[in-house]
């Protein structure tokens, strides 16, 4: 991935905020740690977690209710 990419994927978030995203296998996934950004892989089966949420990548592309 080129940085440009990963360039691209951050400004899709406001500074601070937590987003919860549906990922492919082995996809990047951009989360603001201490204020840098930190790069982890993750595959199918991963758990992703988001503020105080909980979700598993298969429920992460249902809508959440509000």
């Amino acid at each position: 991935m080129s940085d440009r990419g990963a360039q691209r994927v951050c400004a899709a978030f406001a500074t601070g905020a937590l987003e919860v995203f549906a990922v492919g296998p082995l996809s990047a996934i951009y989360k603001r740690a201490t204020g840098a950004l930190e790069v982890i892989a993750v595959g199918p089966d991963s758990t992703i977690y988001s503020g105080r949420t909980l979700l598993s990548q298969r429920d992460a592309s249902r809508p959440r209710r509000q």
